[in-house]
C-alpha cells in the first residue's frame, strides 16, 4: 500500500464544501473524473456501509470509520464490488480514505489522505488533483459570493513576498494572465489615495489597456485595499503560516465576463507572482 496526499483549498465555507463533496448531484459530478456514472450508496450515517459503484455495477464496499460534518470523512474500505456482489476482503481491506477540511480565513482547505495499491498509485496521483479541482469548480460556482478570492502559499519571507507584490520592476514581470500578454510599464504609488497604472499589452498587436486604481487602505506587510477606475473593490491579505506566506486576493466580479473566467484569469496573475517571488 502506498499514502497520497492532496489538498485543494476552496473560496467557500466548509459548510458549502461539505455539502458539495457528499450531495448526491455534486458527489456525481467530481466523481465523474474517475468514471462517468460514478456514484455511492449509503445512508451517509457514521459505521454504516458506503459503496463506491460504477454504473457497471462494480466498485468498492467500505464503512464509514468517522463523519463529523462539516470537518471530517473517513472511509475504511473492506473489499471489491464486482457484479453488484461483495466479494470477499481483498487488497483493499484495511486502506482508508481521509478527508478534513479546515476553515481559513478566507475559505476552506481541503486535506485528503488516501491509501491505495501500487498497481493504482499512478492512476490516482493523476486524478484525483483533478477530481479536486473539479469540487472546487463546482463549490465556486454554487455559492457565489460577493467577492473572489484567488489564493497562493509562497515559502519566503512576508517582506519578500511584500516587496515582490508591490515594486514596479516585480509587477512588470508577473502582472500578466497568459504567455500572449505582458506588463511593460508599471508605477505605483502605495499610499493610501495613491494610484497605481499597470500597462497590459498582447505581446501581438497593439491593443492594450491600463489597468488603475486608487488605494483605500495600506497596513505594510498585512493587507492593502484598492478601489478599480470602475468602482470595484480589491483587498490583498499576506498570512503568515509557519514558513509559508498565504496572500489572498479577493476583488468584486465585474458583470460581463463569467465569474469562473474571471477567477481563472486572477489566478493565472497571482500563480506569476508567486513564481516570481520565489525566483
Amino acid at each position: 500500500m502506498k499514502t497520497l496526499e492532496f489538498k485543494v483549498w476552496v473560496d467557500c465555507t466548509p459548510e458549502e464544501l461539505w455539502d458539495t463533496l457528499w450531495t448526491d448531484e455534486t458527489y456525481r459530478e467530481w466523481t465523474s473524473v474517475f468514471h462517468e456514472g460514478s456514484h455511492a450508496v449509503s445512508d451517509w450515517k457514521q459505521g454504516s456501509e458506503i459503496r463506491f459503484m460504477s454504473p457497471e455495477g462494480d466498485g468498492i464496499y467500505s464503512v464509514i470509520e468517522r463523519m463529523e460534518s462539516p470537518r471530517f470523512m473517513t472511509f475504511a474500505h473492506q473489499g471489491e464490488v464486482k457484479n453488484n456482489e461483495k466479494q470477499p476482503p481483498s487488497e483493499w481491506s484495511g486502506s482508508f480514505e481521509k478527508y478534513e477540511l479546515i476553515s481559513e480565513e478566507c475559505g476552506t482547505m481541503l486535506l485528503v489522505t488516501l491509501d491505495t495499491t501500487n498497481e493504482f498509485a499512478d492512476y490516482f496521483t493523476g486524478t484525483f488533483s483533478l477530481a479536486l479541482q473539479k469540487v472546487k469548480d463546482i463549490a465556486e460556482l454554487k455559492y457565489e459570493h460577493e467577492f473572489i478570492t484567488v489564493r497562493v502559499d509562497i515559502p519566503v519571507t512576508k517582506a519578500k513576498a511584500w516587496e515582490v507584490f508591490i515594486h514596479p520592476d516585480h509587477i512588470m514581470e508577473w502582472n500578466h494572465a497568459g504567455e500572449d500578454w505582458r506588463c511593460p510599464a508599471a508605477t505605483n504609488d502605495l499610499r493610501v489615495g495613491g494610484k497605481f497604472v499597470y500597462r497590459m499589452e498582447p505581446k501581438r498587436g497593439k491593443d492594450g489597456f491600463n489597468f488603475t486604481g486608487t488605494y483605500t487602505a495600506v497596513d505594510r506587510f498585512e493587507l492593502i485595499a484598492y478601489e478599480l477606475g470602475d468602482g470595484r473593490k480589491v483587498v490583498v491579505r499576506f498570512i503568515e503560516r509557519g514558513d509559508t506566506i498565504c496572500v489572498f486576493e479577493s476583488f468584486h466580479p465585474e458583470a460581463v465576463h463569467p465569474r469562473i473566467a474571471q477567477r481563472g484569469g486572477w489566478q493565472m496573475i497571482m500563480d506569476n507572482y508567486a513564481k516570481q517571488s520565489t525566483s
